[in-house]
């Protein structure tokens, strides 16, 4: 876009800033005025509804004056009937005829009537009205009032529609007094008030049949809501329409104004009409002072590009005429061009030494190159180096060794399976090899490289931890072995005891010797059941179980060597799970014990034990006030003779087995233990599997 194109928007966008805020200011003035026209017709409806309920309770007054005269008279000659009924309907020009019908043994009969006769000649005296709409007032309760028929079409030939009123008369319960009133001298005057604003009126009745206007040939309805406030389609077209329902006591009817909503927005089209105009105008107007500011801008630009273009500021180019501010950037810029040319000869003078210090730098770098290489040999680690797509690049002489033939792509494959399922960091890999089974260590990780063949991929560091694992197996042995033996002198070393103590009584020897017995005897059961989880041995036998009185007897094992406070909650759709006796009581054993032996300097032991279900577990939570834990080693106290020091010696005693033995009790029955700390407080989570009864 040129320079002149973004003047004559800018002008034109400074120009319309004023306009758009005086449309915005008569937007509102418009949107306002509409809003007084609103409200001026909502207010022409309820002083309409007003006027038709003042119509009509006058209507009222008069039938029920006439209801009271003729009722003095209605055991006179129909004659005397007659003479009333003309004075009255003479008396009321919008009433058009009223008649007495009397119910009789034959039906309902016309007693009087004016006129008494019909314009085809008939005498109207004696008629049966059982089929007229009036008939059903003699079953109306007494006192019920003046009612007013649906909207009817007049039998008689009449110039307008006519509607039927009637009531039962006071103290003469098989009488009616009835008649038809015309509608123009009771609403023309309202729909004439209302039509010099350009409103135009509707009355309605309750099934939103037209009573005023209606159109003698034929009865029309409403067809649109008559939520007032609303634009409503008419047959003219839309309109906006207000309404107002009649009070209680009066004919359910709906007074409907209405305006066309054309004529209600003409203030709008006006408006948005001489907006278009005006803003045509200004257009116009900008572009032209625009195009005529732009021409000295344009001869100013044009000599500051071809002094661009040119390898040197030359005269022909130099700007005499226009802003002084294109001057000056014409002469900013030719100063900056000398600049530039002094800075290009020093940096290539830069550049000479840089050359040098490059060659020097590639020198140093494949020194450290050779270095690497050296040690990455040397390394009694094997080592393989692969791609982001897990192929081998680089090897050195120890994973060569460790891994020959097609054996490496069995070994990679199982790396690569354990690092892409985000198992631990260290994996170990067991396989046959010349006939001899094998361990390696291996350890996988990515790697990112500033330069090499290959920038990025993955590094295998693999171990043979074959003899490790060799002493391991023999320790473990071991440990079973010796577990056995001294399971039997354990046992009979017990029935000297009891021999001895049946012999000279219970003295506080044997019982000393009786505690170390159990204190022994304890370790034994750890290193056996330990010997059992490694051997992969180690089975529990769940059934439907009562955890209260288990964890009972738990406590009571526990407080013949400490001292405690316990304190037990058991949801009651947790009292029965599907657990081994045995290993369940172990396991609170184990969690007291730990509790009471971790106790602070000076404390009693002051222990929890919650539990909850949290579907599909039963959730048990062990918690303890005791000296606590590093949360960084929550996971590794559970491993085979971890004991938590705190920065003391060790004094707790035990096996270092106990949460060895939780966690496989745990695992064995499905579930899982955890342990955290935090806030001087310790909990053991364990979540066990509901049985199926609970968890439907």
């Amino acid at each position: 876009m040129k320079f002149r194109t973004y003047i004559i928007v800018a002008l034109s966008a400074t120009a319309f800033v004023p306009f758009v805020a005086w449309s915005v200011l008569h937007l509102g003035d418009m949107e306002r005025r509409i809003a007084e026209a609103d409200l001026e017709q909502h207010s022409a409806t309820v002083d309409a509804a007003a006027l038709v309920e003042e119509r009509l309770q006058g209507i009222n007054a008069v039938v029920e004056l006439a209801d009271r005269t003729l009722a003095h008279s209605a055991l006179k000659k129909g004659g005397d009937l007659n003479l009333l009924l003309q004075d009255i309907v003479e008396s009321h020009p919008f009433i058009k005829n009223l008649h007495v019908d009397h119910r009789t043994a034959d039906g309902i009969r016309v007693e009087a009537f004016f006129p008494s006769v019909s314009v085809d000649g008939e005498l109207r005296r004696g008629q049966n009205h059982d089929n007229r709409w009036h008939a059903v007032l003699i079953r109306a309760p007494e006192g019920a009032g003046t009612l007013y028929s649906p909207v009817l079409l007049s039998s008689e030939r009449m110039p307008e529609p006519l509607m039927t009123f009637g009531r039962r008369m006071t103290g003469l319960p098989e009488h009616i007094l009835s008649g038809a009133l015309a509608c123009s001298p009771v609403f023309e005057d309202i729909r004439r008030n209302l039509e010099s604003r350009g409103l135009a009126f509707a009355l309605l009745d309750e099934r939103k049949q037209y009573v005023w206007p209606l159109d003698r040939s034929r009865i029309t309805r409403w067809e649109a809501s008559l939520e007032s406030g609303t634009v409503v389609d008419a047959a003219a077209g839309p309109v906006y329409m207000t309404s107002q329902k009649l009070h209680a006591g009066l004919p359910q009817w709906t007074v409907v104004v209405t305006r066309p909503e054309k004529s209600r927005m003409m203030v709008r089209t006006n408006l948005e009409v001489r907006m278009a105009f005006l803003a045509l105008g200004v257009l116009l107007l900008t572009s032209a002072a625009g195009w005529l500011a732009c021409w000295p801008l344009s001869n100013a630009l044009r000599k500051l590009r071809g002094d661009i273009d040119e390898d040197y500021g030359d005269d022909r180019n130099t700007i005499e005429q226009g802003p002084e501010e294109l001057r000056e950037v014409q002469a900013a810029y030719r100063e900056l061009r000398k600049r530039l040319h002094a800075r290009q000869v020093s940096l290539e003078e830069k550049n000479v030494h840089l050359a040098s210090t490059v060659v020097r730098r590639e020198s140093e770098l494949d020194a450290q190159e050779r270095l690497f290489r050296e040690v990455f040999e040397d390394m009694k680690d094997g080592i393989v180096l692969l791609d982001p797509q897990w192929r081998p690049q680089l090897e050195n002489t120890s994973a060569a060794s460790m891994m020959p033939g097609s054996f490496k792509h069995e070994m990679l494959a199982f790396c690569r399976r354990q690092f892409e399922a985000g198992e631990q960091d260290v994996a170990v890999y067991e396989a046959e090899l010349d006939g001899a089974m094998k361990a390696w260590e291996c350890r996988t990780f990515p790697f990112r490289a500033g330069r090499a063949p290959f920038a990025e991929g993955f590094c295998v560091i693999c171990r043979d931890v074959t003899e490790r694992q060799e002493v391991e197996r023999m320790k473990n042995d071991l440990i079973s072995i010796v577990a056995h033996e001294l399971k039997t002198p354990v046992t009979a070393c017990r029935l000297q005891i009891d021999l001895m103590r049946k012999a000279s009584g219970d003295t506080e020897e044997l019982k000393a010797l009786d505690s170390d017995l159990d204190h022994l005897n304890h370790i034994v059961s750890d290193w056996l059941s330990a010997a059992k989880i490694e051997g992969g041995s180690f089975s529990v036998h769940p059934k439907a179980t009562q955890i209260g009185p288990l964890i009972r007897r738990a406590v009571r094992l526990v407080r013949s060597r400490h001292e405690f406070d316990f304190k037990m909650r058991v949801a009651e759709e947790a009292e029965c799970l599907n657990v081994d006796p045995g290993a369940f009581v172990e396991l609170v054993v184990n969690l007291v014990t730990n509790a009471c032996r971790y106790v602070r300097p000076g404390e009693r032991p002051n222990i929890s034990f919650e539990v909850e279900v949290v579907q599909p577990w039963a959730v048990i939570r062990v918690k303890d006030h005791g000296i606590g834990f590093d949360p960084s080693l929550s996971e590794r106290i559970f491993d085979r003779f971890y004991q938590v020091v705190s920065g003391r010696k060790r004094r707790t005693g035990g096996t270092g087995l106990g949460l060895v033995i939780c966690r496989a009790i745990c695992e064995a029955h499905g579930g899982s233990i955890k342990a955290s700390c935090a806030d001087g407080e310790t909990c053991f989570t364990i979540h066990l599997p509901l049985p199926r009864s609970i968890e439907s």
